[in-house]
């Protein structure tokens, strides 16, 4: 489970089911204390400090956050029981888990490419296809391996990569193909030697999930009413570099 934290709260996403879970205040505050290493109670005594005037419902508070991560298979242990809180927490799945929600994302027209390149991304989309439909957790798994080797793409090579991608595939280039599309993009960058950051990520207000791709931290080709998202999930190239006098990862 990866969890980031967002203005309303928290957002969990599931990388086996590739679910996403909100959480309010409330249900932040406690999954926070318990991720910090204390108890059920514990985490109801600090809702109770934090909300006083709903301190009689804090071990309710928590056990329904306790019940729902566990029915859901968020948690594996039951933990013991705590006292005291405030408004319920409000833990609810993304009612479409697929990223790229926006049905009015447009992308720009498709360009021209040379043969030889428009193959190259046509192979890279049809690749991408099966990753798309994959989970979370094996995405990340399979680009973590891929992306050995690769030098850091620059805003241009990745930028040429999307365009190329969205020329030859229509799949990737329809509006509601971002992850189809973010992948067949780093795909390729790829098979040119080089690697851009993969990243997923939410938005709250409305509820929406996003796959884009970036180098250093700006997303390439992505229009101004798809930005601002959260990232939850990325994969940055792996950048080799000499200092003092030795060959150092990050």
């Amino acid at each position: 489970m990866t969890c980031v934290a967002t203005q309303e709260g928290m957002v969990l996403l599931d990388e086996r089911s590739g679910r996403y879970w909100q959480l309010n205040t409330t249900g932040t505050l406690i999954l926070r204390h318990l991720l910090h290493g204390e108890t059920p109670r514990q985490a109801a005594a600090a809702l109770a400090h934090r909300y006083p005037e709903a301190a009689a419902r804090a071990t309710e508070d928590v056990d329904q956050l306790l019940s729902t991560l566990r029915e859901r298979h968020l948690l594996a242990d039951p933990p013991e029981t705590p006292p005291a809180p405030s408004p319920s927490p409000s833990l609810g799945p993304d009612p479409d888990p697929d990223p790229d929600p926006d049905p009015g994302a447009t992308l720009p027209p498709p360009g021209r490419i040379t043969p030889a390149h428009r193959v190259l991304a046509v192979l890279c989309a049809a690749v991408a296809a099966p990753l798309a439909r994959a989970r979370p957790r094996h995405i990340r798994a399979v680009l973590h391996l891929l992306r050995h080797g690769a030098a850091p793409a620059t805003p241009e090579q990745t930028a040429a990569a999307r365009h190329a991608v969205v020329t030859a595939s229509a799949r990737c280039a329809a509006a509601r193909s971002c992850l189809h599309r973010s992948l067949a993009t780093t795909l390729l960058c790829r098979a040119r030697g080089t690697w851009p950051t993969w990243c997923t990520g939410v938005r709250t207000e409305p509820f929406g999930a996003h796959a884009w791709v970036a180098v250093d931290g700006e997303p390439i080709g992505e229009p101004a009413h798809e930005r601002g998202y959260t990232t939850i999930i990325s994969v940055p190239p792996l950048i080799r570099a000499a200092a003092r006098g030795r060959l150092a990862w990050w």
